[in-house]
């Protein structure tokens, strides 16, 4: 279960977060990815979590 908690926290992070070889393409596109992925690549009942969080909790990363 950690596993895959950690699976979608580090993707929002990689897509929400500067790379060296490109700027951070924000929340919006996180958020995209992880519900296009949910259920095959990541876990549904964890990416609805990870975005209701986002969504409805005002979750900012500092």
């Amino acid at each position: 279960m950690e596993a895959k908690i950690i699976a979608v926290a580090d993707t929002v992070e990689a897509i929400n977060s500067f790379r060296p070889y490109r700027q951070a393409l924000g929340m919006s596109v996180a958020i995209d990815e992880i519900k296009e992925g949910a259920g095959n690549i990541y876990d549904r009942n964890i990416v609805n979590i990870c975005v209701d969080l986002i969504e409805n909790e005002n979750f900012l990363f500092s």
